[in-house]
C-alpha cells in the first residue's frame, strides 16, 4: 500500500513538475495568476521593516485601518478591499509578513507569533503610523493581538472577522486592560 501511495505521489509530483517547466500560454491560469501578481506588485511598494524587506500595498486617505493576513496568505488577500475602502475615505494598509509574500524569507527570522507580532510593530513605526484600527484573519489574529500589547495606544479598535455574524470588535478602551471583563460592553469598549 504505501509503495502505490509513494509511486502515485510521485507521479503526480512529476505531472507537476511538467507543467510548471512548460511556458504559459495567454489566457491560461498560469498566465492569469502571474498577470495578477504583477498587477499587485505594481500596486504596492517596498519597504524595510526591522532589517527585513517587506511589501506594503496602501490605499486612500482618513484614518488608517491596518489589515494583517493569516498563514498561507499575503497582503495579495485584501487587493480587492482596498479600493473600495478608500473610496469611502479610509486608508487602507496591509503589508507581506516575513516569509509570505514578497518579503525577505531570512533564515535567522523569528517566525514565531511573537516574531512576527515584533516585525509587525517594525512595520507600523517603518510606516509611521501613529493612530490606527487593526483587522487581523486567521493566524494573523495573535499577531495582531502582539502588536496590539505592544502599542495599545496606537490601535484604536481591534477587529476579527468570522463567518457570518461572528466578527468581533474590540474598542481601544479595552485594549490596554490586563484581565478580561465578561459582558457585551467590555466588547465595545465601555468602561465597567
Amino acid at each position: 500500500m504505501f509503495a502505490r501511495q509513494h509511486r502515485d505521489s510521485r507521479l503526480r509530483a512529476g505531472r507537476e513538475e511538467e507543467a510548471c517547466s512548460q511556458p504559459s500560454r495567454p489566457g491560461s491560469s498560469r498566465a492569469q495568476t502571474s498577470h495578477l501578481l504583477a498587477a499587485h506588485r505594481t500596486a504596492g511598494r517596498p519597504f524595510t521593516a526591522g532589517g527585513v524587506r517587506s511589501f506594503v500595498r496602501e490605499e486612500g486617505a482618513g484614518p488608517p485601518v491596518v489589515f494583517i493576513h493569516g498563514m498561507l496568505g499575503a497582503s495579495f488577500a485584501y487587493r480587492k478591499l482596498l479600493p473600495g475602502l478608500a473610496r469611502r475615505g479610509i486608508r487602507a494598509i496591509t503589508w507581506d509578513l516575513p516569509g509570505f509574500g514578497f518579503t525577505d524569507r531570512p533564515r535567522d527570522f523569528d517566525y514565531s507569533w511573537a516574531g512576527l507580532g515584533r516585525f509587525s510593530v517594525d512595520a507600523v513605526d517603518a510606516l509611521r503610523l501613529d493612530r490606527f484600527h487593526l483587522v487581523v484573519h486567521d493566524v494573523g489574529g495573535p499577531i495582531g493581538f502582539e502588536l496590539a500589547a505592544a502599542r495599545p495606544a496606537q490601535v484604536l479598535s481591534l477587529t476579527l472577522p468570522g463567518r457570518g455574524r461572528r466578527s468581533l470588535t474590540a474598542g481601544a478602551g479595552c485594549l490596554g486592560r490586563r484581565r478580561p471583563r465578561d459582558g457585551p460592553g467590555y466588547l465595545r469598549g465601555e468602561s465597567p
